[in-house]
């Protein structure tokens, strides 16, 4: 049962040391946050939804607790599938931005576009990831939040899709 999972924001907004800078929910099941962390460890469980995550700015020497020689940069991503969890340790302040998608979501989408069962549809777990085609789709996302055009945030933030089913 999904009734024990949370979402980011939910562990986010509940910590002392995360600040929301903007949010964009969408009637589509996703939201954007932008989020400012002071330099304060962070820690995920059992996460609802699937979210994919951008570091804007700062966060140098960043790591996941569960893989500590992956360092952060701005610019580098991570994906978290629904019931991930994971602690993160941070050194100083950074900006990040979350695109939360729910699971249902995520399912749809994959079944329009590719006609298959969504029960194929499998989402990788990434840490810090490095690809400039997907670092492009999220700064579109960011230029469209700061834009307030929700046009465009949708379908920006349907690019990422078929990169990662």
């Amino acid at each position: 049962m999904k009734k024990n999972l949370k979402s980011p924001a939910d562990f986010l907004t509940s910590s002392k040391v995360t600040k929301q800078i903007i949010r964009y929910s969408s009637p589509h099941n996703e939201s954007l946050t932008i989020w400012r962390n002071e330099g304060r460890d962070v820690s995920y469980y059992d996460l609802l939804g699937h979210t994919f995550s951008y570091y804007i700015n700062c966060g140098l020497g960043s790591k996941r607790k569960q893989n500590p020689d992956n360092l952060a940069s701005p610019g580098k991503f991570c994906v978290f599938p629904e019931g991930s969890s994971s602690d993160w340790v941070h050194s100083s302040p950074l900006v990040f931005m979350h695109l939360h998608v729910s699971d249902s979501e995520i399912r749809r989408r994959y079944v329009e576009m590719f006609d298959y069962d969504a029960r194929c549809c499998h989402i990788p777990e990434i840490t810090f990831g490095d690809f400039p085609e997907i670092q492009n789709i999220f700064k579109q996302l960011y230029a469209s939040l700061y834009s307030h055009d929700s046009f465009l945030l949708s379908v920006r933030s349907q690019k990422l899709f078929p990169v990662f089913c």
